[in-house]
C-alpha cells in the first residue's frame, strides 16, 4: 500500500536582464595647437573667452558622431515558440530552460502574457509535443482538470492526497472494504481473484474455510496474525477448540488415547459426532 501526494510543479518565469548594447561614442580628441601660430592671451579674460570658444567648437564637431551612431543589436537566441530571434531584453522572458518573446509566452486559455507571472506547464499526451501553458487562474478550471488523477472508485478528480493501491489512484476516503465499507487508508487489506478489496477480517469471513462442527469461518485470532490454526480431519476443517469429544469434552489429538472416533448421528448421514474412544463405546452400547 503506497500513499503519496502528486502536485503540479509551479514554475516562475524570469525576465531577461538588461545588457550593454554597445559602447558610446569615443571621447573628443584633445585640441591640437601649432606652436608657431599660437596666440598667447594678454589677460585672464581673453584666456577665458578663448577656452569657451574652443569648447563650443569641440561640441559642434562631436554632435554629428553622437546622433549618427546606431547601437549594434544583440541576439539572445531563438524563441522557444515561434523560432524567431529574440533581440530585445525588455520584450522577452526565460522559462523552462528556453527564451521566449513576451508575446509568445502566454496562457493557452486566456492569452495573458506570463512574463514574471506564475504559470503551470501541463505535459502533452503526444510524445515530443510541447507542454500546454496555463496561468494560475485558468489552470484551476481547465488545465488542472486535464492533468488531475481521477479516483478509481468514484471517478471524480483527486485534488488533494492520492492513495495509490493495486496500481490505481484513489481518494483516501474512497478506498474501502467491499463488505463492511470501512476506510482502509493506513490499514492492512487484501483482494480476491476478481479484484474486490477487503479488510482482513472480512476477507477471512468470506473466504475462510468453515468449521465442520460449528459451521463458522476459521479466521485468525488477531487482524495482524500471519497464521491460522485449524484441524483437518475426515476431509473437513475444524477450529482447534471445536475438535473435542462431544460427550466428555476431551481435546482430541493424534495421540493414541486422544484420537477421534467419529460416529454418524442416527438418521442423519450428514451429521457427525466427534467422540473419544470411551464415549464411542458407550454410545454403541446404549
Amino acid at each position: 500500500q503506497e500513499q503519496h501526494q502528486e502536485q503540479q510543479q509551479v514554475v516562475y518565469s524570469t525576465a531577461v536582464g538588461d545588457v550593454d548594447s554597445g559602447s558610446g561614442p569615443p571621447p573628443p580628441p584633445p585640441p591640437s595647437y601649432n606652436s608657431n601660430h599660437a596666440v598667447l592671451p594678454h589677460s585672464a579674460q581673453q584666456q577665458q573667452q578663448q577656452q569657451q570658444q574652443q569648447q563650443q567648437n569641440q561640441q559642434q564637431q562631436q554632435q554629428p558622431a553622437q546622433t549618427g551612431q546606431i547601437p549594434v543589436a544583440r541576439v539572445f537566441g531563438a524563441c522557444g515558440k515561434c523560432g524567431k530571434e529574440v533581440s530585445s531584453p525588455t520584450d522577452a522572458c526565460q522559462a523552462m530552460g528556453s527564451i521566449y518573446h513576451s508575446a509568445c509566452f502566454v496562457c493557452s486559455c486566456c492569452g495573458r502574457e506570463l512574463t514574471g507571472q506564475t504559470f503551470y506547464a501541463v505535459p502533452s499526451p503526444t510524445e515530443g509535443a510541447p507542454p500546454t501553458i496555463y496561468c494560475a487562474q485558468d489552470f484551476l478550471y481547465t488545465g488542472f482538470q486535464q492533468a488531475a488523477e481521477k479516483c478509481s472508485a468514484c471517478g471524480h478528480m483527486i485534488t488533494d492526497h492520492i492513495l495509490q493501491a493495486l496500481g490505481r489512484p484513489f481518494h483516501p476516503a474512497c478506498f474501502r472494504c467491499s463488505v463492511c465499507q470501512a476506510c482502509l487508508d493506513g490499514r492492512p487489506f487484501t483482494v480476491d481473484s476478481v479484484g474486490s478489496v477487503f479488510c482482513v477480517p472480512d476477507y477471512h469471513r468470506v473466504y475462510a474455510p468453515r468449521c465442520g462442527l460449528c459451521r463458522l469461518p476459521i479466521t485468525p485470532e488477531t487482524e495482524d496474525a500471519q497464521e491460522v490454526l485449524r484441524v483437518v480431519s475426515m476431509g473437513k476443517d475444524f477450529h482447534p477448540s471445536c475438535y473435542r469429544c462431544q460427550d466428555c469434552g476431551l481435546q482430541l489429538t493424534n495421540d493414541s488415547h486422544r484420537r477421534c472416533y467419529p460416529m454418524l448421528a442416527r438418521g442423519r448421514s450428514d451429521q457427525i459426532s466427534l467422540l473419544c474412544y470411551g464415549c464411542r463405546i458407550n454410545r454403541e452400547n446404549r
